[in-house]
């Protein structure tokens, strides 16, 4: 478990071992540690095969590859417009490059415990951390992974907004394999390790070295065009079409004995329902992330197993700020206390959904723990209602009057809310739909468009839309930690800050007693990391959230259990239940560690 002074860490003896965070209770030291909802029936004690093992495969040797191919799915973009410059976040083929690179860190959701991956070891300290690289791990040209490589892709992230550099004053690489860290006050090493733990090797210096003295749009427009240089169990070799997508096994990989499978392929499945039929039909093997009904699942073969993780991740939706409508707080509250976010819940799917109490930029589960006894004092805005008189006498004080059954602007105009839709994500398309139906019952003229994955990333990245679906935590353990969801409604850099979200000081009312209050969010929010007091890192949190919570930079709807599926018929997987399945992805985790090979 996290502590907020993280007074003691265990050495890390093995870089397959778990790395546990011990120290003090307190609001810091539960939410770093927030892994399981309680609808999760797996216990930490018991990992469902009887033999004791922490997870992980340890086994070196030999292996018998088998010329096979473990199918999965993507639904980001036609495979041969995709990349693998991870900088370059339009058109990134995130879902292969699961397996294209390789992450620092793991977490098992179920234990609450780290597992170095890419590191061999981290000492983390509250004003410098010591990263070394694995010693065997190279990249699929067969050049050694140095930290030079590192230091280049830390360097990188500053000029792209990298969440690191909230906190990190410099990086210095002092040694082959060591780089240091050194932070520009007190940090909290909680903060820190979720920091890096999902960060990838992806950033190979050869490549890379040319945009250190470049600005960052230089590296965010770059893609490979052959010779992708990833450090993961397969590697791009250009083998993709409209169709698919095929990554071959990299036989120099440290973990390669534990893959006995010639090929990982992702086939273009652009919605929910082809990825279900080819779960039902056979045609699949595994599916990273799906949302499926219970009726579905229901119904799948008995050689398909579901693994639900913690998400920490969910719908959302966010407003464009330079927009006329939405640039208007009391807007942006009003569509707040129409929507029914609970009616929004049950209609997406209340088996793998929960709604949160106040919308205020933390993760469902850990609202209580950071907000206590003054979480009553934040608005709620109607979690399980449509407070449609608080509604309109907020569209009323901005100007707005309703005429005929339609609320108008000043000029006379119906209010159109059109919210932009990631085709293919049904669960999103769903709660969506309801919400337009809630806003048009309540006068507004709202409507749904899907549009195709790549487009919508860039569309919200160049703040071409009013309202648009998106994700309102950023996912993964890290999210039980305020700073990063806070940090990423205002500043959303997933899209280069394409919601306009503005700079600098901005006015809400006060927290305490009447009056108002002003803050700017984004330097507030930045103190969090490096309160290593329990009590100050509370304080900083409950201030963000507040000003969240009044001024809505994203809406705050619905927080997601993730769903991932492994068939058994063709492949040796754990069994159901297993704690294996507690690592994201199980598709791309358990074959690093042995635990789906070709039968």
């Amino acid at each position: 478990m996290a502590s907020d002074s993280a007074t003691s860490y265990r050495d890390v003896c093995s870089r397959r071992r778990f790395m546990k965070l011990t120290g003090a209770s307190g609001a810091v030291a539960l939410a770093g540690c927030s892994t399981t909802s309680n609808n999760d029936t797996d216990s930490e004690d018991s990992d469902g095969s009887g033999d004791g093992s922490d997870g992980t495969d340890d086994s070196s040797g030999s292996v018998t590859v088998q010329d096979k191919t473990l199918v999965g799915a993507t639904n980001e973009g036609v495979p041969k417009n995709m990349h693998y410059n991870p900088h370059n976040t339009q058109k990134y083929a995130a879902w292969s490059g699961e397996m294209v690179f390789d992450k620092f860190a793991q977490y098992h959701f179920g234990k609450g415990e780290f597992i170095l991956y890419a590191l061999d070891d981290w000492q983390v300290e509250s004003t410098s951390a010591t990263l070394t690289i694995r010693e065997d791990l190279t990249w699929h040209n067969g050049d050694d992974v140095t930290s030079q490589d590192l230091a280049t892709q830390f360097k990188i992230g500053k000029k792209t907004g990298d969440s690191l550099w909230d906190f990190t004053d410099s990086v210095e690489a002092t040694g082959d394999k060591t780089v240091e860290l050194s932070f520009s006050e007190e940090t909290n090493p909680t903060i820190v390790k979720h920091t890096l733990a999902p960060m990838r090797v992806d950033t190979k210096h050869s490549v890379y070295k040319k945009y250190l003295d470049k600005e960052a749009s230089a590296v965010q427009s770059f893609s490979y065009d052959e010779n992708v240089q990833g450090t993961g169990p397969f590697k791009f070799t250009g083998d993709a079409d409209k169709q698919q997508v095929t990554l071959k096994r990299f036989a120099d990989h440290p973990d390669a004995d534990n893959v006995n499978f010639e090929e990982y392929q992702y086939v273009h499945m652009p919605d929910n329902p082809q990825m279900h039929a080819g779960l039902l039909g056979g045609k699949l093997d595994v599916a990273m992330s799906l949302f499926t009904p219970p009726k579905v699942v229901a119904n799948m073969p008995d050689a398909v197993n579901e693994a639900r993780v913690p998400a920490k991740w969910g719908y959302g939706l966010v407003p464009n700020h330079d927009d006329p409508v939405m640039g208007k707080r009391e807007v942006r509250q009003a569509l707040m206390h129409v929507i029914n976010r609970d009616q929004v819940r049950d209609n997406a799917g209340p088996r793998t959904k929960s709604t949160p109490k106040v919308p205020c930029g933390i993760a469902v589960d850990d609202q209580e723990r950071w907000l206590g006894d003054e979480m009553d004092t934040y608005e709620t805005y109607g979690q399980a209602e449509t407070q449609s008189k608080k509604a309109a006498s907020l569209l009323e004080s901005v100007g707005y009057t309703k005429e005929n059954g339609k609320w108008k602007d000043e000029n006379g105009d119906v209010i159109s809310i059109p919210i932009k839709q990631f085709a293919g994500w049904g669960d999103w398309v769903t709660a969506s739909q309801t919400i337009a139906d809630q806003l048009s019952s309540f006068g507004f003229d709202a409507s749904v468009t899907t549009v195709p994955t790549g487009q919508m990333w860039g569309q919200i990245t160049d703040g071409d839309f009013r309202l648009a679906t998106a994700f309102w935590l950023p996912g993964g353990p890290r999210s039980a930690f305020p700073f990063y969801p806070l940090r990423h409604q205002v500043k959303l850099t997933t899209w280069q800050r394409g919601h306009n979200y503005p700079e600098g000081e901005i006015e809400v009312p006060a927290r305490k007693g009447s009056g108002t209050t002003s803050m700017n969010p984004a330097s507030k929010v930045e103190k969090i990391p490096t309160a290593t007091d329990e009590s100050a890192a509370q304080d900083l949190v409950r201030q963000a959230a507040w000003h969240n919570n009044q001024d809505l930079p994203m809406l705050s709807l619905l927080e997601k259990r993730e769903q991932s599926f492994v068939t058994e018929d063709e492949w040796d997987v754990p069994d159901d239940g297993d704690s294996k399945y507690k690592v994201k992805w199980p598709c791309h985790w358990l074959p690093r560690q042995g635990n789906l090979q070709a039968k």
